[in-house]
Order: structure tokens, then sequence, then C-alpha cells
């Protein structure tokens, strides 16, 4: 009695279109992720090209269907590139996403997002990789007016700091700010001081060129659309997220790592 249970739930299992496990399939990949896969692997390369990440997990319940339609999807990247500065970990997780028609992905640009319910988003950027994207993109380049160009991230705000040094003129410039998030995909400066060797300042010009610089990330033009809620910043990072936080979840996986 009890074998014929079993039989009829493998059964039931089968024809609900799974496996007790989830869907097994898809594939992994070192270094490079080659044209004319599968839809799968197809979607994984476009995004590794996009975010070109150190490691990237790719997740969706089922093939795009005649519509190019996923009902359920999920990424993460681990150590992508944003505007050449380094994204310790980005996390997504788009729900029903209308694509643009699979042979179009194979082009520039060819990988659409036409349509889509709801994109829960969470990414991480440490005060170190900031850092670090200071002292080899530090503004100044090309000179050596510039120089010791750091970021320190406090709970709620940050502190960015350089040297600038040009004949007989040295000061140390300072920026203290918030961040806060505007209309859902945009980040800015918001009540920020600025002070030239520890007196504040408060000329047009300097604030005129702090405005130029807003928005200072834009998720407008994000490859998914996403609803940024929360802005979250500690001593050594900052956090990003819409207000559902993105989870991974069993089905079709591609993977990637750089080499």
């Amino acid at each position: 009695m009890r074998r014929g249970r079993s039989a009829i739930l493998i059964l039931l299992i089968l024809l609900v279109g799974g496996s007790p496990g989830g869907a097994t399939e898809g594939a992994h990949f070192v270094g490079k992720v080659p044209s004319g896969g599968d839809p799968g692997s197809e979607m994984l390369r476009v995004l590794v090209e996009h975010f070109v990440p150190e490691k990237a997990t790719l997740v969706m319940d089922a093939p795009p269907d005649g519509t190019h339609t996923v009902r359920h999807l999920f990424l993460e990247v681990v150590g992508a590139s944003a505007g050449g500065f380094r994204v310790a970990r980005l996390r997504l997780e788009p729900s029903f996403v209308t694509f643009s028609p699979i042979d179009d992905w194979a082009s520039p640009g060819g990988l659409q997002v036409k349509e889509i319910v709801s994109a829960k988003f969470d990414a991480e950027i440490t005060e170190a990789d900031l850092n670090d994207f200071l002292r080899k993109n530090a503004f100044g380049k090309g000179s050596d007016e510039w120089r010791d160009a750091t970021v320190d991230l406090r709970p709620g705000g940050l502190c960015a700091r350089a040297r600038y040094a040009s004949g007989m003129v040295s000061a140390l410039v300072e920026l203290r700010t918030k961040l806060q998030v505007r209309g859902g995909n945009q980040i800015c400066f918001a009540d920020y001081s600025f002070s030239v060797n520890g007196d504040a300042q408060s000329e047009g010009l300097i604030r005129e060129a702090l405005e130029g610089l807003q928005p200072v990330v834009d998720f407008r033009d994000f490859i998914f659309p996403v609803k940024i809620a929360f802005l979250e910043m500690g001593d050594d990072a900052l956090r990003v997220r819409t207000r559902t936080s993105p989870a991974p979840f069993s089905g079709i996986t591609y993977t990637y790592s750089a080499p």
C-alpha cells in the first residue's frame, strides 16, 4: 500500500511539471559565456557583458514563453563593475518580465525589458571599493593637483576629502553630505557642507558645481526598472534596496566565474 501511495505521489509531482528537487538544467561557465546557447545562457552572456562581474548566478523558473516572458528570475552578481567602481554584491528578483525577442539579444543593447510586473533589488558598495576607485581614478586625473582623495562612510552620510596643491597654493578640501533617494530611482547629495582647510565655504560656484553632479546615481538607465525605497549607510558599506529584498529560489540555474 505504501508503494502505491509513493507511486501516486511521484506521478502527481511529474504531472505538475517538476521533480522533488526542482529544475536542475542550466550550465556553468568560466571566463566567457559563448553566444548561441539556449535562452538562459544567452541572457547570462548579456548580463555578464553588462556587469563584468567576478561571479554571477542566474535562476529562472522556466525558459521564456512564446511572448518572450519569464515568470520568475533571480540574478546575483558579485564584484560587478558600475561606472568604473566595484559593486560588492547586487541581487535582483524580477517577476513576469517580457523581454525583446530572443533573436535580438545577440546585438548590442538587444536584451531589453518591454514589460515587468515587479523587481526586487538589493546592492551593496563598500567603503574600501569606493576608496580603491578614487586611488585609481581620482578627479584631477592627468595632473598632480588633486591628491589623497578618500571617502569615509558614516551612518546617515559620508565625508569626502582631497588635498589640492598647485604652485604656492595648498588646501585640504572636505565635503560632508547626506545621501537620499529621490523619485525611487535616483540617489542625490542632500544637506551638504563644504570646507577648505577647515573653514566653511558657501560660494555659489561650489554649490553650483555640486548640483551639477546630481544625481550621484541614476537607476533610470538600469537594465531592469527598479524602485528604490531604502538607502542604508554604515561605517564600512552603503546599501540600496527595494521595499522587499530579493531571495533566491530553486530553478534552472546558470553560473559564471571570471578566469
